[in-house]
């Protein structure tokens, strides 16, 4: 099941006089921060942040409140998982808001990178990243990466079963993806991964 809620101006039954406001305004509060303080960096792309148990996706938006002043404001959605979730659309709560369909996985440019950012955190390309569908895209990325041992270090390579994962398997996506996360995070001789 997906939440969500809204950092905006225009009016909710929490605000009537056009302040900034998340609504509904008794969610998370320590979640709320976290996002609003990051939506200064927000230039267009999706803002998110995976925990153990909790997924939470926010696209900005923007949009001129009734007093005529544009502004920025956030459509969070939160999960239990990346595979659950479905992205609010990027615009402010009116009482016609209704619940986000999901929709079909886009594309991703870049697997590997994907498969380094929910490893070692930073970015990765993923396409259009207001794509309703992306964090399902993502989602499939996650499932089929090999597990990580705790007592390895990021950008660590997990030895060869990755590599026999990746030839054994049937599944070409699972196998695309260990194959290209065993090459990304093999060491080069510098110390860096390629």
């Amino acid at each position: 099941m997906t939440r969500y809620a809204w950092l905006q101006k225009h009016p909710t039954p929490a605000a009537r006089g056009g302040e900034f406001h998340w609504y509904p305004s008794d969610g998370d509060r320590e979640l709320y921060a976290s996002f609003a303080e990051r939506l200064p960096a927000a230039t267009g792309g999706a803002l998110w942040q995976l925990a153990p148990g909790e997924v939470a996706w926010a696209l900005p938006f923007v949009a001129v409140a009734p007093d005529g002043r544009r502004y920025t404001g956030l459509a969070l959605a939160v999960a239990e998982s990346l595979a659950q979730l479905v992205p609010a659309v990027a615009a402010p709560w009116t009482e016609a808001t209704t619940e986000p369909v999901p929709a079909t996985p886009p594309a991703l440019p870049d697997l590997a990178g994907v498969a380094r950012a929910l490893l070692d955190g930073g970015n990765a390309a993923v396409g259009a990243p207001e794509h309703v569908g992306l964090p399902r895209a993502i989602a499939a990325v996650e499932r089929v990466m090999p597990a990580r041992g705790k007592d390895s270090m990021p950008g660590e390579s997990m030895g060869p079963n990755i590599f026999n994962t990746a030839r054994n398997d049937p599944c070409p996506l699972r196998a695309m993806v260990c194959s290209s996360w065993a090459v990304a995070s093999r060491p080069t001789p510098l110390g860096m991964t390629h």
